[in-house]
């Protein structure tokens, strides 16, 4: 029974610690942490999604959709694990379609949340359908507070630009891309611009 109390003990101490280090972005620390509490058996929903979360951090993708697809099954509806699941998908070569499921199932359970939709609105811009993402970000640009945000409008004007030179309309993506600067200063759309003069 001592033994049970002391067990019980340092598994309290390992997952409080990894939480701890994990929500304070230290995660190469917290894994360890949080995979000793959970290799104990007494999985804790918050532990597992702050592993995944923490192995997406450090890179180690597929361990990360092992993780949060477990705590998927025990909270299918939670949006932090759905969408920490459809970042660790998105990040990995060649699931476009799987990436795309995953943000999908996000917008599912949270049909406002801005990170899915620009997460989508991204991988349709790189991907075949470049109107889609633009249309999405224009979007939301126009709802409540996002009108203000410079980032979004900037992403939306790239897209634009992004879709009409995939479709050989020089002249438009270099609009579409001169606005992206001003909304935006010197950057990587001006690199592009200076490119398609």
């Amino acid at each position: 029974q001592q033994a049970d109390a002391r067990s019980s003990r340092r598994w309290t101490g390992h997952l409080s610690a990894g939480l701890l280090l994990a929500d304070n972005g230290r995660c190469s620390e917290a894994i360890p942490l949080l995979e000793e509490a959970n290799r104990r058996g007494n999985e804790d929903l918050d532990s597992t999604v702050a592993l995944g979360r923490c192995l997406l951090a450090e890179g180690e993708l597929v361990d990360a959709e092992s993780v949060l697809l477990d705590a998927r099954s025990i909270a299918p509806d939670r949006v932090d694990t759905l969408l920490t699941l459809a970042k660790a998908v998105g990040n990995q070569l060649d699931r476009r379609a799987d990436a795309l499921a995953a943000f999908d199932d996000v917008l599912r359970v949270d049909p406002s949340n801005r990170e899915a939709h620009l997460a989508l609105a991204s991988l349709e811009v790189a991907g075949s359908h470049p109107e889609v993402g633009a249309e999405r970000l224009r979007a939301l640009a126009l709802t409540p507070g996002g009108a203000a945000d410079e980032a979004l409008q900037k992403g939306s004007k790239e897209a634009l630009a992004h879709a009409a030179f995939r479709a050989k309309r020089y002249a438009e993506a270099a609009g579409h891309y001169a606005e992206a600067v001003k909304l935006a200063g010197d950057d990587v759309s001006s690199e592009l611009l200076r490119n398609l003069a």
